[in-house]
């Protein structure tokens, strides 16, 4: 539209002169004949000097353009530089993009802000290694640990009488010894092999066995991943047309890493996703608040379900320790048609409630757990399973903290056990049914202590 209104200008523009021209050479075809081609001649270099003009501006409006996508400077408005009709489309598709760059990069920052944050409060010592001994990272607990202010190389504290190279000369993926730090305390260094962009880095982990605060250290620690979790989860229920939505989550004793999360994809779309990061304590917190962040990302665009999944399976094979591997459901819900679109990456299977039919079965999409294998292997086993939501219907996601909760003769509380404290309660509001299935396996266990997250997540036509 914008290249056929330009074209338009210039038939407009060139008809202009060309009237002009023939007004002016009537005019001169009385006057003697060296004023009419001394006229035309006038006419014709004013006229070449202005398409030049116009060409030369182009040319440079279109160098601006070009320059800023080559040197990725996109703190300029192209907006006003455009005048002509010709280029006016692609400068606001342009603006854009870069308003888009800007914010993802800005979403970017704060979560690599808020994943620094936690990795420097963190009780237990963290460093990271290239394989030339050069630190990558190290934060504040192992600074004071090992007796240095700037450390570079793992060289330098060797000359300190810290022998951390055997970690980094070892042959298997994972070692634990116990090494003698600068001032003579004990330190237990375990260390972890991972690669990011084709490099084999080392991830080393200090705990001080020689400190008698050993136990408020691994309690504060505790306390960091407790806080972590807390901040993972949604501020607020989403409101949406014709569904009802309730989350809750029960941290263990010793934290794992469940969450869940309410991602508004569209003016008619919601994503709901719950998981379940494997470990305990700081790692697992750290790799959920990683996950999340990934997650939230990838599906506030178009991306469908299976294409998130998959590329962030790629992103977890690539950033997460081998022994690290996330579980997920994840739910597209679309208001205008009530349609479910549910994906599974190795999670427990969801509970749907058909009202019309009085009658409760087990969701149970195929698909293996986050971060285990690459993207050949993971994309082949996702499938997708489509439904449409009832006024009435119940939909419910929940982690294996419910299901493996154990009694004091370790009997799990199990499937069927959930099935049936969920059918006696699908009349309640949601708030009060997950509260009353969680106290169904709080009674079971008897006072055992929680060992596992217990996270649900329950839906409602409406």
């Amino acid at each position: 539209m914008h290249i056929r209104s330009s074209v338009f200008q210039n038939i407009v523009r060139f008809t202009v002169i060309f009237i002009t021209m023939g007004g002016i050479f009537l005019l001169a075809a009385q006057a003697r004949p060296p004023f009419l081609i001394l006229s035309f001649l006038t006419l014709l270099v004013i006229q070449i000097y202005s398409l030049m003009r116009y060409n030369d501006k182009t040319n440079r409006d279109l160098a601006r353009l070009f320059a800023a996508v080559h040197h990725h400077d996109f703190s300029e408005s192209f907006s006003d530089g455009f005048r002509g009709g010709t280029y006016r489309l692609l400068s606001e598709e342009l603006n854009r993009v870069i308003t888009t760059i800007r914010e993802i990069r800005s979403r970017s920052e704060a979560q690599s802000q808020y994943l620094n944050t936690i990795i420097q409060q963190a009780g237990t010592g963290l460093l990271s290694v290239r394989e030339d001994g050069t630190i990558d990272l190290i934060n504040t607990a192992a600074k004071k640990m090992l007796g240095a202010g700037d450390i570079h190389t793992v060289r330098h504290l060797a000359g300190k009488g810290c022998a951390l190279e055997a970690l980094l000369t070892s042959d298997g993926p994972e070692r634990t010894m116990i090494i003698r730090g600068p001032d003579s305390r004990q330190l237990a260094a375990s260390s972890v092999k991972f690669r990011k962009e084709a490099r084999l880095f080392t991830l080393i982990s200090l705990h001080d066995i020689s400190n008698e605060l050993e136990h408020e250290r691994l309690s504060k620690e505790l306390d960091i991943a407790r806080q972590v979790q807390l901040n993972l989860s949604p501020r607020t229920t989403p409101r949406f047309p014709g569904l009802q939505v309730e989350g809750y989550c029960s941290p263990a004793e010793e934290v794992g890493g469940d969450y869940y999360d309410f991602i508004s994809r569209d003016r008619d779309r919601l994503g709901i996703v719950i998981g379940d990061v494997s470990g305990k304590g700081v790692p697992a917190a750290f790799y959920t608040t990683l996950a999340k962040g990934m997650i939230q990302s990838l599906a506030r665009g178009r991306t469908d379900g299976r294409s998130l999944l998959v590329t962030l399976n790629q992103l977890l094979y690539e950033y997460m320790e081998p022994h690290i591997f996330l579980t997920l459901f994840f739910l597209d819900y679309t208001s205008e048609t009530r349609e479910i679109r549910a994906f599974s990456a190795g999670h427990n299977p969801a509970v749907y409630y058909c009202a019309r039919h009085n009658s409760l079965s087990f969701v149970n999409p195929p698909g293996i757990a986050l971060g285990l294998h690459g993207n050949s292997l993971f994309a082949s086993s996702i499938r997708m399973h489509r439904m449409t939501l009832e006024p009435g219907d119940l939909f419910i996601l929940y982690t294996d903290g419910f299901t493996e909760a154990m009694n004091s003769f370790q009997e799990p509380f199990g499937e069927e056990r959930l099935l049936a404290s969920i059918r006696a309660r699908t009349d309640c509001p949601l708030p009060d049914l997950i509260e009353r299935v969680h106290h169904d396996v709080i009674q079971y266990t008897a006072g055992q202590p929680q060992s596992d997250d217990m996270t649900m997540v329950a839906l409602k036509a409406v």
